[in-house]
Parts: structure tokens; sequence; C-alpha cells
């Protein structure tokens, strides 16, 4: 009975873990669409891909993170701020290496928009927003 509940226990925890990862092309998407619901600029900024071999210095990041606070930040408080979001779908290249998240976004106004997310694996097997840089 003892070696049954700890099997049971195993497989339980290995579904909490598999469940918790963020590090799915949705999961990045989710926590960018997060991040930009409470206006988090910085903490999208650190889902974006910079390129294979750029190592952003922090001037690079308060920059990007001032325009994205500009143009999107705009963009949605023209429609009073994102109230919710979800994945619809995820497509993902032959090779693995990128990959499209379509989100529906509902606005505080009323308003849906579907949106595509570019996503792509940086060197450390992480998945980043791909901003098109």
């Amino acid at each position: 009975m003892k070696k049954v509940f700890s099997v049971l226990t195993l497989i339980l925890a290995l579904f909490v873990l598999t469940a918790c990862n963020s590090n799915t092309p949705g999961g990045v998407a989710e926590k960018g669409m997060k991040c930009m619901q409470q206006k988090d600029y910085a903490g999208f900024v650190d889902l974006v891909y910079f390129g294979k071999d750029k190592h952003p210095t922090a001037e690079d990041k308060k920059n990007l993170e001032e325009l994205i606070r500009t143009k999107a930040g705009e963009a949605y408080e023209k429609k009073e701020g994102i109230k919710s979001y979800e994945v619809v779908s995820e497509e993902m290249s032959e090779d693995g290496s990128k990959a499209a998240v379509k989100m529906k976004i509902v606005y505080n106004n009323g308003t849906e928009d579907d949106d595509k997310i570019s996503l792509i694996k940086d060197q450390e097997g992480q998945w980043r927003i791909d901003i098109g840089k």
C-alpha cells in the first residue's frame, strides 16, 4: 500500500510540475499579456528576444520599455485596458525553434481582438517574444 501511495504521489507531482511549466509558447504569450494588462512593461521586455548574439544592456531594455509604454500603452488605454485574454491556438515551426500563438483579447470597453504573438527559442532553449528586431 505504501508503494502504491508513493507512485501515485510521484505521478501527481509530475502533473503539477508539467502544468506549471511556463516555458511553452502559450505560457510565455500569456505571461506577456499579463505584463501588458498590469502595465508591467519592464516585465514584458524581460520576455523579448533581442537576437542570437545580442546581450541587451540596461539602456537597451529601458529604451524598449519606454517605446512599449508609449505605443502599446496608448493603444490599450484607448480601449480602457485589457479585461481578459486567452490562448486560442499555438502553431510550431517544423524545427521547433519558432511558434505563433493566437490570442483572444477582451478589452474593458467591451471590444475584442485576435492577436498573433510570434515567439522564438533563444540559445538557452527559453521561449521569447519576437518583436521583429
